[in-house]
């Protein structure tokens, strides 16, 4: 699938050079003239499919990463809670109001950081098997 944008030449120019400073393009410098002056030079820019492919699978891989260690860090932090929880189904003790936000929230960021793993890790399947 090819996918045609216009943009303006001062955006073009910019979002190349973050993607070669990414290192997902490649640049080559083709002068018209011996002197190599900038105005008179041909610049061709290319991306190797394989590279940019394995570049943007490691990124997806430390992004799913820092998912699960923030995932780790916000049951460490309600761990007090959930163990609450735990001794609530097996006994009669009640939450406060604020436990139950404090708890409705956490179930709330769990869903989301889970769903993003999941999202991430199909991602990063498409890309590495297809």
């Amino acid at each position: 699938m090819v996918l045609l944008v216009y943009v303006s030449l001062k955006d073009a120019r910019s979002k190349l050079y973050e993607l070669l400073a990414a290192n997902l393009i490649i640049l080559q410098e083709i002068p018209k003239s011996s002197d190599h002056s900038a105005t008179r030079c041909i610049y061709v820019w290319g991306a190797q499919t394989e590279g940019v492919i394995n570049r943007i699978c490691l990124e997806l891989m430390f992004t799913i990463g820092n998912l699960k260690s923030r995932l780790t860090s916000e049951q460490a932090e309600n761990n007090i809670l959930l163990e609450r929880i735990e001794l609530d189904s097996q006994q009669s003790i009640f939450l406060t109001d604020k436990e139950k936000q404090q708890l409705d929230h956490w179930f709330q960021i769990q869903e989301h950081l889970q769903s993003a793993i999941l999202y991430l890790a199909n991602e990063l399947l498409t890309l590495y098997f297809f």
